[in-house]
């Protein structure tokens, strides 16, 4: 049985092995003995980032191997140098490796350009010239120096101080670091105040974006739910007939579409949590899998609905039912009662056509032509209202299509003028459902 000691570390809370916690005693307060209590504070800090990164938390036991990882990472005490801290080069990170972060020290407003000035290695001055710049092709620019706010950390410690310019963290350059500290630290906590305050009011911005999008991800997903299982159990229907799906392809079609709407809903409610949470909510690559099946899916579907538009139609057409008048030329149009849709079509003969779909008697409707003067009169047609979800000529599902050589020269009674011109204006779409 191995003995214990519960211990914290930079605020968090360890279990080290008896022995791990001699060794790691010991080195600390050597550094704190050669450097500093401000010192030894920091890279306990440092020390909690790096077991973090090994996997080590509060459920595992700190061992002899996990204390000279530290110690090789950070530096023995007799590696310190004892030369002048202000004309001493920090050490350089392996591979020169570089963290973002906001730069406070050097910050205007949020440190986000000084940030990546640090990050990119580059003037500053050009990375807020580069903003102000882009801020006259467009608004977007603010928008994406809040969002870089938000969702970039601050360098609240020296050891985020030191990744964010591709410094090595270790003792001695923590040392460098905190005994240069006291005029970029003074700037830091003057903006820091208001720094906070704005801060918090982009985050209940966000909040409210986040939430937004979760909510219409929500709705979007039980939606598609609704129309699905509705598709699948009645159809849709126009009158009492259904049109569609009809067929194992055109169910194919009507899965394709719903797998569409429950991944934009995903999209949403993923993209809303990530607002809310600021960070990430799932892995990259199921990200990645979710955007893959999207695409095939739209794909498929797209051939699919492409396939299947012209049997659609079809079908549709097969259901309408017409009865066909013969007219004299005529020079004038009098409609009497409003239960039809009057439509005008070019055409090289003078008729009526009385289109509906389904069966239905029109035997009712009067076509009749005297000195000039072409009178339909539906004031006594009552059909049978059987159209419930889909009506494509109206609620009484009848249309009468008057052909003549010249439609647009036809003048009309006063009454219905205003009615009739918005009928042209929708006739061409009609015609070609």
């Amino acid at each position: 049985m191995n003995e214990v000691r519960n211990i914290h570390l930079g605020r968090q809370a360890y279990t080290v092995s008896a022995d791990a916690y001699k060794d790691l005693h010991e080195y600390l307060l050597a550094i704190q003995k050669k450097a500093g209590k401000e010192v030894a504070e920091e890279v306990e800090l440092r020390m909690a980032e790096l077991l973090e990164s090994r996997g080590i938390t509060t459920e595992k036991v700190v061992l002899d191997k996990d204390v000279a990882y530290l110690k090789g990472q950070l530096g023995t005490p007799s590696d310190f140098g004892d030369d002048d801290t202000e004309a001493a080069e920090l050490d350089e990170a392996p591979g020169s490796q570089r963290r973002l972060f906001r730069d406070m020290d050097n910050a205007m407003i949020a440190g986000v350009a000084s940030g990546l000035a640090k990050y990119f290695d580059v003037s500053v001055l050009m990375i807020r010239l580069l903003f102000v710049l882009l801020t006259f092709f467009g608004g977007a620019t603010v928008l994406i120096y809040l969002v870089l706010w938000l969702l970039i950390p601050e360098a609240a410690t020296n050891s985020d101080r030191l990744q964010m310019e591709g410094k090595a963290v270790n003792v001695d350059n923590i040392k460098r670091v905190v005994e240069r500290a006291d005029v970029p630290g003074a700037t830091r906590r003057a903006t820091h105040i208001i720094t906070r305050m704005v801060m918090r009011i982009i985050k209940i911005g966000f909040g409210i974006v986040g939430s937004t999008l979760v909510a219409v991800g929500v709705a979007v997903f039980l939606g598609a739910i609704a129309t699905f299982v509705y598709g699948l159990v009645h159809g849709l229907k126009v009158g009492q007939v259904v049109l569609f799906p009809l067929g194992s392809e055109q169910v194919a079609l009507l899965v394709c579409g719903f797998t569409l709407a429950v991944l934009v809903a995903g999209m949403l409610i993923i993209s809303g949590l990530a607002i809310l949470r600021n960070r990430g909510v799932v892995p990259v690559w199921v990200v990645a899998t979710i955007v893959g099946i999207f695409v095939a899916t739209a794909a498929i579907g797209t051939v699919l609905g492409v396939d299947m538009a012209p049997t659609i139609r079809d079908h549709y057409r097969s259901l309408q039912h017409t009865r066909h008048v013969t007219v004299q030329p005529f020079a004038r149009l009098n409609f009497v009662g409003n239960s039809v849709l009057y439509v005008t079509e070019p055409g090289s003969t003078t008729s009526v056509d009385i289109r509906t779909f389904g069966k239905i008697d029109t035997n009712a409707i009067k076509v009749s032509e005297k000195d000039g003067v072409l009178t339909i009169d539906s004031s006594k047609y009552y059909p049978r209202h059987d159209c419930h979800l889909v009506c494509p000529y109206g609620a009484s599902n009848t249309e009468v299509v008057i052909t003549t050589p010249e439609p647009w020269r036809v003048p009309m009674d006063s009454s219905t003028r205003g009615a009739q011109l918005e009928f042209l204006m929708n006739a061409s779409a009609r015609n070609y459902l």
